[in-house]
């Protein structure tokens, strides 16, 4: 059994597309878990919509999700990207928004917990130092955990005396889920921000007990079109073509 983790689409259905594209040839994939913010600062939020269903994926609700679906943007965003998640809001189905706010919070299969952001606040936090890592450990009590949000594809271990160790994920390795306690990130499919603009994902071998990272590259070209096309704003295009 295998089961796929995504995060951070952020209404890119191009990487999206290119990663579904790569898990039709996985075999015994069973699932797909996306750790939040289906929806975001990208072009094609209705699509991605459509992706993921055809692949009935568990989702988590991530901020982006959250502000779009109630409608309530958090003063700490910026007005352009308030603009962007209005006009999100404003092409989606009153179906679309209602599955939004429904999306949980935190879910717990088998021997992980996954969230968002972080198991302590998992709509107002990151994991992005062994600090928060080695906090945020007492706040979960399966072994492993899946966290999004920060865009970065990375693994926490927490060892049997205590001690946190921090590691970014390599394309195209397999790490063991041993015995020591993770906090894994599968960095962001639609927005990486690690300097590879590669989509990224990770699949999760319940067979071998192992989780294998992986990068694959879809169109700049056609995403700054789309883009261009509907007049959204060029800055968001070029952080994700910048990766940061």
């Amino acid at each position: 059994m295998k089961i796929a983790v995504i995060s951070d689409i952020h209404s890119n259905a191009i990487a999206l597309k290119a990663v579904l594209r790569e898990l039709e040839n996985v075999k015994g994939l069973e699932d797909v878990w996306c750790l939040g913010d289906i929806v975001g600062a990208g072009p094609d939020p209705s699509e991605c919509f459509s992706l993921m269903a055809q692949y009935n994926a568990l989702s988590l609700m991530g901020e982006y999700d959250k502000a779009v679906g109630s409608g309530r943007v958090p003063d700490s965003m910026s007005d352009t990207l308030e603009d962007v998640l209005s006009w999100t809001r404003s092409i989606l189905s009153i179906e679309q928004l209602d599955f939004l706010t429904k999306l949980p919070e935190e879910v717990s299969d088998k021997d992980f917990t996954l969230v968002h952001g972080s198991p302590r606040l998992p709509l107002q936090e990151g994991v992005l130092t062994l600090g928060m890592a080695r906090s945020n450990f007492q706040y979960f009590d399966t072994k492993y955990c899946l966290v999004g949000h920060t865009h970065e594809a990375c693994m926490f271990t927490q060892t049997a005396s205590g001690e946190c160790r921090f590691q970014r994920l390599q394309d195209g390795k397999i790490y063991e889920l041993g015995s020591e306690r993770l906090i894994i990130n599968p960095g962001s499919v639609g927005y990486p921000k690690d300097g590879d603009t590669r989509a990224s994902y990770g699949i999760i071998d319940f067979s071998n007990m192992t989780w294998e990272h992986r990068r694959v590259e879809y169109s700049l070209a056609d995403l700054l079109k789309q883009f261009q096309e509907l007049n959204l704003p060029y800055e968001f295009y070029k952080r994700i073509e910048r990766a940061e």
